[in-house]
């Protein structure tokens, strides 16, 4: 059984108000967005990845969701399970990366839990304060929107490589992997413009498939479109790997096509929007996510992005 039914048979019919039902990225609550993502080592960093870049990547994936939500992350709170192996040395450092977020976001750390065990785990949750008092979801896409995305797309898998023949600290090729790179001048734009949005952890394929069931809309992805990390050329099958890596932390939305107008403002002040498709009205009983080549042709796919119990 994959996550996500787990999720639907057992967690969501516990879900409370303000949670959206499970569906989203984040809940709604206490006049704040809240958020959870849990990183574990030898899963979602190498044992190899510097301490420091853990911690802050750690904090990122997490604003990432608060961002692709309309708000501004705020604080949040702190769970380690930590191995004796690493030392004070080791938690100094860790505690270095938290600092360098706090001092380039002005996050601030609430409280949390600290215990030991055998592999490092990280639980951080998020606290985002709305620049918008309408919530945004990955629901309230509609026909004839424009699909946007932030960034560039392929850089948690080229880094990945890159981090796992080249294990050095000083590898600039493992750098995009260790330390994203979330849409934060971007934040604004998609509070004030975007209708319906997530953010792209699972791989862009996937996630571009739960904004479609979740608006009730069908989207096609123009793969001449998408900003890559690594430009793949006409080698297509690199274009797919980047396209269901995930690790990437961008910011997938949808907006209204009078908004485009504000789009092309904001890219000519420098931020990193592409236009990568469109929604149209369902042909089936669920929205689906399509990949289109420059030719024409709809790309098949094997696997749309990552599954943590697939």
């Amino acid at each position: 059984m994959g996550e996500f039914d787990l999720i639907t048979r057992y967690l969501k019919p516990l879900a409370g108000e303000g949670a959206m039902g499970l569906d989203d990225d984040a809940a709604r609550a206490f006049g704040r967005v809240l958020t959870k993502d849990i990183l574990v080592e030898g899963v979602h960093f190498l044992p190899t990845d510097p301490l420091d870049l853990v911690a802050r990547k750690a904090l990122r994936v997490n604003m990432s969701d608060v961002i692709a939500k309309g708000a501004r992350p705020a604080a949040y709170m702190l769970g380690l399970v930590w191995p004796s192996r690493l030392g004070e040395e080791g938690f100094a450092a860790f505690a270095r990366g938290l600092d360098a977020e706090h001092q380039a976001h002005g996050l601030r750390l609430l409280g949390g839990d600290t215990t030991s065990g055998q592999h490092l785990v990280i639980s951080v949750t998020m606290f985002g304060e709305p620049l918008f008092t309408t919530p945004l979801l990955r629901a309230g896409g509609e026909a004839g929107d424009l699909l946007v995305v932030t960034g560039e797309i392929g850089h948690g898998v080229v880094g990945l490589e890159a981090a796992r023949n080249a294990p050095p600290a000083d590898d600039p090729g493992a750098l995009p992997y260790r330390l994203p790179q979330p849409p934060f001048a971007e934040a604004g734009f998609i509070a004030a413009h975007a209708k319906a949005s997530l953010d792209v952890s699972d791989g862009l394929m996937a996630d571009a498939k739960h904004l479609a069931e979740a608006s009730g809309v069908d989207l096609t992805i123009d793969l001449q479109h998408v900003p890559f990390a690594d430009n793949p050329g006409a080698d297509e099958k690199l274009a797919l790997r980047q396209m269901t890596g995930g690790d990437d932390y961008q910011t997938l939305f949808l907006l209204a096509k009078d908004g485009e107008r504000h789009l092309v403002e904001a890219q000519q002040h420098g931020l990193r929007l592409a236009v990568i498709g469109r929604a149209e009205a369902m042909a089936g009983p669920e929205g689906i996510a399509t990949l289109r080549a420059a030719d024409g042709r709809l790309l098949s796919i094997s696997s749309d992005g990552w599954d943590h119990f697939g």
